[in-house]
């Protein structure tokens, strides 16, 4: 499982598989990091008083920071330094944690900042946790960590694995939740013994899994003997109950042969990886996860295995393979990089991450496309399977994630993926390529996007150099780079995503095994992006949304109360809040809009009035953004007989809007005057001035304000 260098001497152990973690002890290249890690002690903030803020719907970042580099861990880890980190994140609602092989760290998401409110070697981390190896004393040789944020709950999870060969063969899953929705507050700390006897011969977990839903936690392995071979997947099913109130070691649990009670007809391979899916909103009655598999193929065409797990407190179970096509050809070839030969290994077709909303399971992994201008690369694939008929599953879309619109070349691999509130999909990856060094990237997909496509790739962190690093004498050996990369979704607003990964730093800190000498560095980032227009809020009884300068609130008011009015009040960014308007509630539910400037931050709260008095709300802050003038493509076109053509005024002003014919002659104006700011739909019927209808034909239409002039073209079909 681990790799050691000491000097020129090197220990294997279990180097075959894919997850396998190298260490190597640094004494005198880098110093112990200066950064003491002081835990900040804050409140439980919780789902019903905190607000994060109103996304921003552009492709780009809206917050970013650095997190931990190959280079920091000798300080947190006995002097040690490692590959790879396989990052992986998980949004709370006022924190991002992020985690990695050996690393455990958080920040305020509000004030992103390195060095971290936190951070610990992962051994430290679990320190006290009942049962870790060695026994009674503080857990050693820990790896592949993995982190979410359960949303029902409002808890942190962060699951590891233990292994140890001596004095005998052991294994352990190492799980840690905390207290409350403040990874600052203190952690519930378990260990499962995962050392399981499977066909006579005692077997070790491997490459974890962690999902949830609002009754269990569910943590998947593959399990192997101490010579390396494959004994198949299981699944941890965890009494949610028994650890979120404590005590430590007080956590109950059934461990499940799946792919035997599925009755799964597949021939398990030692390529298959099983993972659990994150299932947001609530879910069908009786469900309570399901277990994706995506490396399976007949030789032609590929297959994704889902095995529902039904009822988590007696768990049933339901076996579907799917066919999803011809999609990818032969093995997947490692990433090529600027500035050498030595490639990054990649990981072939395993499943990467699971996410389930709105009737849908969306799950990725990477694969070597079988045409098109991705197919001689590594290239991240995602599907979208519609479980709306859960005894046919079938593939609703599907796509791939290509780095030619990064760079000519560009491989992309271990992918994440998230949906947000709106159905829009995330992909956060990584990729490099003969004019790339390695780097870290996301892109989107909006739900009304034409199937099988997604938009274009966006970066998260840019690499710095060329990397090589695999602590052996190997020359031609390609690079760790990891198992998966993290990205998660923000629980208070379910529309702001936060992409963790990792990119190629600086070269340094090197490493010398026989003649070779490695000096690449592995560096990491977090940040946060949206593409979701809802602006959620503090409390699910109050939400709001902003559209140009339009303010929409919305309440639900889940008491027995007889509601007899809703005050509405508002304030600027730090003025007094005013009421506005008054109104009555349609039952128990409340809709109200405010027309207001653009370019400014806004803060709403409502009172809710019955006989008892005024119950109020939290304090609410949108953001509404600057207008600009712009001309919109009219809708429909071609049309017939009207069509509507939409402009945005960024203030009050002149405006003048008319038709031409394609000889550029005058046919209609369809405003002249003054228009306030804001959006505006016109209608044009298809006639002139005169009243008269117009031919078929192409038409131009332009809007003049001031120093903007804009002209589109659309088309009459009688």
């Amino acid at each position: 499982m681990r790799l050691r260098y000491l000097g020129s001497l090197v220990v294997f152990s279990a180097l075959v598989l894919s997850s396998s973690l190298a260490f190597a002890k640094i004494t005198a290249e880098i110093p112990t990091p200066t950064y003491v890690p002081t835990p900040i002690a804050v409140s439980d903030i919780g789902p019903l008083s905190n607000v994060i803020g109103t996304p921003d719907l552009t492709p780009g970042l809206t917050s970013s920071a650095e997190c931990m580099h190959f280079e920091d861990n000798p300080g947190l880890n006995g002097g040690y330094i490692f590959i790879p980190p396989d990052p992986t994140c998980a949004a709370g609602y006022a924190h991002i944690l992020d985690s990695g092989n050996c690393f455990v760290e958080w920040r305020i998401k509000n004030a992103l900042v390195d060095p971290p409110q936190a951070r610990y070697g992962i051994d430290a981390f679990f320190a006290g946790t009942p049962g870790a190896l060695p026994l009674g004393t503080a857990p050693t040789n820990v790896f592949d960590t993995r982190s979410t944020y359960d949303k029902y709950a409002g808890r942190f999870i962060v699951v590891a694995f233990q292994r140890v060969t001596s004095p005998a063969l052991d294994s352990r899953i190492l799980i840690a939740v905390s207290k409350t929705s403040d990874p600052n507050g203190g952690w519930w700390l378990n260990s499962i013994n995962s050392l399981l006897n499977i066909g006579g011969v005692d077997r070790w977990a491997d490459y974890p899994g962690v999902a949830f839903d609002d009754d269990a936690i569910y943590i998947t392995a593959n399990f192997f003997s101490a010579a390396g071979a494959y004994a198949g997947p299981r699944v941890y099913v965890i009494n949610k109950a028994s650890v979120l109130a404590g005590p430590n070691g007080g956590m109950t649990y059934g461990v499940y042969d799946f792919m035997t009670l599925s009755g799964a007809s597949v021939d398990l391979g030692s390529g298959t990886t099983t993972l659990p899916t994150c299932m947001w909103g609530p879910e069908p009655a009786g469900v309570g996860t399901f277990l994706v598999q995506t490396s399976w193929t007949d030789g032609v065409s590929e297959y994704v295995a889902v095995i529902r797990l039904d009822t988590p407190a007696a768990p049933t179970w339901n076996y579907q393979l799917l066919n999803v096509g011809d999609i990818s050809n032969g093995t997947v070839p490692n990433a090529t990089q600027m500035g050498g030969s030595r490639t990054i290994a990649t990981v072939s077709q395993r499943t990467m991450a699971a996410v389930w909303r709105n009737n849908n399971l969306y799950t990725c992994n990477t694969i070597k496309p079988t045409a098109g201008v991705d197919s001689p690369q590594a290239t991240a694939h995602w599907w979208r399977i519609n479980t709306t008929n859960l005894g046919a599953l079938n593939v609703a879309d599907q796509g791939n994630v290509g780095g030619e619109d990064i760079a000519a070349g560009t491989h992309t691999f271990m992918p994440a993926i998230h949906v947000d509130q709106c159905d829009n999909m995330a992909v956060s990856f990584s990729a490099s390529g003969p004019g790339l060094y390695a780097s870290a990237y996301y892109a989107t997909r909006n739900i009304g996007d034409a199937p099988g496509t997604i938009g274009a790739s966006q970066l998260l962190a840019a690499g710095l150099d060329y990397y090589v690093r695999t602590f052996t004498s190997s020359t031609t050996a390609a690079s760790r780079w990891g198992d998966y990369s993290g990205l998660s979704l923000c629980p208070v607003d379910e529309s702001t995503f936060w992409a963790y990964n990792e990119y190629a730093g600086v070269q340094g800190t090197p490493t010398t095994v026989g003649t070779v000498t490695e000096s690449g560095r592995w560096w990491t980032r977090v940040g946060s992006f949206s593409s979701c227009q809802p602006v959620a809020v503090a409390i699910s009884s109050f939400d709001a949304s902003a559209k140009d300068n339009i303010v929409t609130l919305r309440g639900e008011f889940h008491s027995t109360l007889n509601v007899d009015l809703v005050n509405v009040y508002r304030g600027d960014a730090n003025g007094p809040m005013i009421r506005i308007d008054a109104v009555s509630p349609d039952g128990s539910t409340f809709n109200y809009t405010d027309k207001v400037a653009p370019g400014q931050s806004y803060r709403y709260q409502i009172g809710v009035i019955d006989k008892d008095g005024e119950f109020m709300s939290a304090v609410q802050t949108v953001t509404i953004r600057s207008l600009s003038a712009s001309l919109a493509q009219n809708s429909p076109n071609p049309f017939n007989p009207e069509t509507t053509i939409r402009f945005t005024m960024p203030e009050t002003g002149a405006a003048t809007l008319n038709v031409y014919d394609a000889s550029g002659r005058l046919v209609r104006t369809l405003v002249n005057g003054v228009s306030e700011q804001g959006t505006h739909d016109v209608r044009w019927n298809g006639l002139d001035n005169n009243n008269n209808p117009v031919s078929s034909g192409v038409y131009f239409y332009r809007l003049t304000s001031g120093k903007f002039s804009e002209s589109k073209k659309m088309v009459l079909l009688k």
